[in-house]
This record gives structure tokens, C-alpha cells and sequence, in this order.
């Protein structure tokens, strides 16, 4: 286990056992107001879930490797509603241990699952890199985000593989989380003179904003996937990683797509399945 991998582990666990405590006290300190709490605390947790949860623009307020746990909060806000409901008279009996349990379960969950899950759910990769065009080809349908990693590394004088970067990314064989993506970058780039960052989410910017080429989320309908292939944000969509590399003289977007090398994408095209989030090399001196 790489250190910033133990020491984000460590940390969150550090942190989920002060929210226990503070939930604890909280609820013994409350009176009939712990259940409110406690409902607020279990509401909090899903809408932290929904809406915030694993976003790239976690990486803006915590640019480094170990974001992935930084930005995992939801073991911190389960263990505060765990510490409530450890002292909630009106759940009798089993009720209230199975309650304080399955929190606590679901916390070391949560905790886990961004290691636990290239590990049980491997991402099978050739060892043996193919490129086309200079882009680094996905080996596996769920490792376009390694395989991007790659194409852009090596556009920023960075030699790297898709093998090489499905475990700095913590690739599964169900893809790969944004942040993930950002981590396997910031441990490819560490000691070199560029560094991974979140890119606008407005591609009018990025040219004079000096953030091409980078890489791009972007989503296809199922049935105009075209091929492509990456893992499911969705019911109705695939997900994909395709570095964009700059615009043509028409201003189509040149994109070169781990999936089968490079193309091109109108404008129009690119907006109808960019996601709004996107990662760049920026050079450290800016």
C-alpha cells in the first residue's frame, strides 16, 4: 500500500472517531432534539452522497495524490450519526446496536472501497502498450482513463503506460473515479516541472487559458457510444475519458480517444457530451 493511500486511511479513520465522539456527546447532551439530529446528521449524509461525493472539484481545494480521501467525508458524517444513536432512548433493545452497527459498517465501507475495489475487482490490462497516432490504446473496456493518463503524460514529456497507471489511477474493472484519475496523474508527475489540475469547465478557456491538451470526461448516449466504451455514470449514459489535444482550423476539437485513436469532434458534438470536468498538466511555475 502506497503511503498517501495509509496515511488517507489513517487520517479518516482518525477523523470518523472524533465525529463519533462529538455525535456521542452531542446526543447525550440534547435531549428530545437528538432525534432531529440524528435525522439531520443521516440527511446530510445523503445529500453529501448525491451532490458532492467523489467531484473533480474536490482536487481544486486539495490538489495532491491522497484527494481521494480528503474528499471522502461520508465515514466522518456516519460515525457522527453513529455517536447520536448510541444514546437515542427511543431506539430499545437490539434496535440500537443494529442501528450504531450498521453505521459503523457502512463507515468502514466507505473507508475502504477506494482501495478495496481494484483489488477485488480487477482491471485486466496488457502489459505491452499499443499506440495509434500517439495515442495510448484502452486494453480493457473500463480502462480508458488509464489510457488517456497515458496519451497526456507523454504529451507533457512523461513516459507512462496504460498498465503503469491503472494502479496509481485505482482502476476496477468498473472503471475509474475522477479523483482516482487525478491521484494516478499526481503520482506520475511527482518530481517533474508539472503537476495535474482541475481545467475549466468552460472549453471557450482552455486555449488562452493555456490548459490544452487535457483530458476530458465526457458521456455518450448508449446507443451512440460508437464504440467507446468506459464505465456507466448512468442509467442512460457511458462514460468515457478521451484527451483533447487542441482545436483544427475549422475549430473542431481534435480529440485522440483511447478507444480507437484520434478524431475529430465538431463543437457542437463535444458540448452535446463534455461533463464539464477535465484535468491539465499545469507547469509548476504558474
Amino acid at each position: 500500500m502506497s503511503a498517501d493511500l495509509a496515511f488517507g486511511i489513517f487520517a479518516i479513520t482518525g477523523l470518523s472517531a472524533l465525529a463519533y465522539t462529538v455525535g456521542r456527546r452531542v446526543g447525550l447532551n440534547s435531549g428530545k432534539a437528538r432525534q432531529p439530529y440524528f435525522l439531520a446528521s443521516m440527511l446530510a449524509g445523503l445529500v453529501f452522497s448525491w451532490e458532492m461525493a467523489g467531484k473533480l472539484s474536490w482536487a481544486v481545494v486539495f490538489p495532491t495524490s491522497s484527494v481521494l480521501f480528503w474528499a471522502n467525508l461520508m465515514p466522518v458524517i456516519l460515525s457522527f450519526a453513529a455517536g447520536i444513536a448510541c444514546t437515542m432512548v427511543s431506539l430499545t433493545g437490539w434496535r440500537r446496536q443494529g442501528t450504531v452497527i450498521g453505521l459503523m459498517l457502512l463507515t468502514i465501507g466507505y473507508t475502504l472501497t477506494p482501495i478495496a475495489r481494484p483489488i477485488f475487482a480487477r482491471a485486466e490490462t496488457d502489459e505491452i502498450a499499443t499506440w495509434r497516432d500517439n495515442v495510448c490504446l484502452q486494453s480493457h473496456s473500463a480502462t480508458c482513463a488509464p489510457a488517456a493518463a497515458a496519451t497526456l503524460l507523454s504529451l507533457s514529456g512523461i513516459s507512462a503506460t496504460e498498465f503503469a497507471m491503472v494502479s496509481p489511477c485505482l482502476t476496477s474493472s468498473m472503471g475509474t473515479e475522477p479523483l482516482g484519475l487525478f491521484r494516478g496523474l499526481a503520482i506520475a508527475a511527482s518530481g517533474k516541472p508539472v503537476r495535474p489540475a482541475v481545467a475549466s469547465s468552460d472549453p471557450a478557456t482552455w486555449t488562452e487559458g493555456d490548459q490544452l491538451p487535457n483530458i476530458a470526461l465526457v458521456e455518450f448516449e448508449l446507443a451512440d457510444s460508437q464504440g467507446s466504451s468506459g464505465r456507466i455514470f448512468g442509467p442512460q449514459h457511458e462514460g468515457h475519458a478521451v484527451v483533447i489535444h487542441g482545436r483544427d482550423p475549422r475549430g473542431n476539437w481534435i480529440v485522440l480517444d483511447p478507444a480507437f485513436g484520434r478524431t475529430v469532434w465538431s463543437p457542437s458534438t463535444f458540448e452535446s457530451r463534455f461533463t464539464g470536468d477535465a484535468i491539465y498538466m499545469k507547469s509548476v511555475s504558474k
